[in-house]
Protein backbone atom coordinates (compact mmCIF):
# COMPACT_ATOMS: atom_id res chain seq x y z
CA UNK A 1 0.00 0.00 0.00
CA UNK A 2 0.90 3.80 -0.80
CA UNK A 3 2.26 5.36 2.39
CA UNK A 4 0.72 8.63 0.94
CA UNK A 5 -2.87 7.14 1.52
CA UNK A 6 -3.04 7.65 5.10
CA UNK A 7 -2.47 10.68 5.22
CA UNK A 8 -6.17 11.60 3.19
CA UNK A 9 -9.72 11.59 4.61
CA UNK A 10 -10.48 8.52 2.60
CA UNK A 11 -7.24 6.65 3.60
CA UNK A 12 -8.28 7.53 7.02
CA UNK A 13 -11.92 6.23 6.96
CA UNK A 14 -10.82 2.82 5.29
CA UNK A 15 -8.75 1.74 7.99
CA UNK A 16 -11.25 2.84 10.36
CA UNK A 17 -13.88 0.87 8.51
CA UNK A 18 -11.10 -2.18 8.24
CA UNK A 19 -10.81 -1.83 12.03
CA UNK A 20 -14.18 -1.70 12.38
CA UNK A 21 -15.23 -4.74 10.70
CA UNK A 22 -12.38 -6.60 11.99
CA UNK A 23 -13.63 -5.85 15.80
CA UNK A 24 -17.34 -6.83 14.48
CA UNK A 25 -16.03 -9.79 13.24
CA UNK A 26 -13.76 -10.96 16.45
CA UNK A 27 -16.83 -10.25 18.39
CA UNK A 28 -19.52 -12.40 16.64
CA UNK A 29 -16.73 -15.11 16.56
CA UNK A 30 -16.36 -15.27 20.09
Amino acid sequence: MDSGVGDTPLGMFAQFVSGLLHALNFGSVS
